[in-house]
């Protein structure tokens, strides 16, 4: 672990997009800019125990000052959008411009000019530990990834809301949405 500390951040996107992004999310108007993806690309019953779904995420959807940016990959995520945006009124940002399954110069930009990234254990969530952008990670415990430590070792701007892999997601949402309420009031002031 100690050959860990004081590393990264590893990514370094590149600053004109980063600019291009933090433009386009400002246009969004006021708020917290949350980049954020419910599951990963690979869907297996073994796999799926460690990811959610956009109904778990109704109550941070519904929180005012906050903007959420999909950076969802894979096949069929757009559907979930919308049946999501029927269900609950969830609102969801899609760059329609922006391949979330392979023009990573582009996400990697969009993570930097976010102001924090939630994600289960998946791409976008180890992006943006490596761009050293503040990231939540939705963890079935234990971590192994942790290796022991209380922390992400080498990613000192991750941390993690867990739960048992037999308990509801309610127990990584309720405090999640706290943690937010306090997030997004800092970025308020």
């Amino acid at each position: 672990l100690a050959d860990y500390e004081g590393t990264g951040p590893y990514l370094v996107p590149d600053p004109v997009r980063v600019a291009a992004w933090r433009a386009r999310l400002d246009a969004l108007g006021d708020g917290v800019k949350i980049a954020f993806c419910w599951r990963s690309r690979l869907l297996t019953d073994f796999r799926n125990v460690h990811y959610t779904n956009l109904s778990h995420w109704r109550e941070l959807m519904n929180m005012e000052g906050a903007h959420w940016i999909s950076l969802q990959y894979g096949e069929g995520w757009q559907e979930e959008i919308e049946e999501a945006r029927r269900a609950f009124g969830a609102r969801i940002t899609v760059f329609d411009d922006l391949d979330t399954n392979d023009d990573f110069e582009n996400i990697f930009a969009l993570i930097a000019a976010s102001d924090l990234v939630l994600s289960p254990s998946s791409t976008v969530g180890w992006v943006g530990g490596a761009i050293g952008k503040p990231t939540w990670q939705l963890m079935t415990r234990p971590a192994d990834i942790k290796m022991g430590a209380p922390y992400y070792a080498g990613f000192p701007s991750m941390s993690d809301f867990t739960r048992q892999v037999l308990e509801p997601w309610t127990v990584v949402f309720d405090p999640m949405a706290d943690a937010l309420r306090k997030f997004i009031q800092a970025h308020v002031e």
